[in-house]
């Protein structure tokens, strides 16, 4: 049974806090959250990512209270993703009907895909250094 789990909690710190075995769990739960919201409100598009904010700054706080990686740099590496997927939540509340501006929806389309310009060059430079 051990040896099942063993591969799960690889690089997981299990000792640090009786809350990092419940990593891998809460991070699954927090997708199933995410698929979840937008299939309750679907009718109240504002209170989708309000409710998507709050969610992913309660996994953020709670992530960076537990430290549930042994390597620094898995640490922030994660902290940096969850800032920049907050950053592009952020964006999207520009996309909602709080912006009464329609002009300035084309140049929050910048920022956004700045965003995800950065968090993707960050990501794929690191999958390659890590490779090489």
């Amino acid at each position: 049974m051990r040896f099942a789990y063993e591969y799960m909690y690889k690089g997981i710190h299990l000792t640090r806090n009786k809350w990092t075995i419940y990593f891998w769990p809460i991070f699954m739960w927090r997708k199933y959250i995410y698929i979840m919201i937008p299939c309750v409100f679907i009718n109240y598009p504002n209170f989708q990512i309000q409710f998507i904010i709050l969610t992913h700054s309660i996994y953020v706080i709670w992530y960076t209270n537990i430290r549930p990686h042994i390597e620094k740099s898995k640490y922030y590496l994660e902290i940096f993703n969850e800032v920049m997927i907050m950053i592009m939540l952020y964006i999207m509340i520009l996309y909602s009907k709080f912006n009464t501006n329609p002009i300035s929806y084309f140049w929050f389309g910048y920022s956004y895909i700045g965003a995800l310009g950065l968090l993707l060059i960050v990501n794929i430079s690191l999958m390659f250094y890590n490779i090489i």
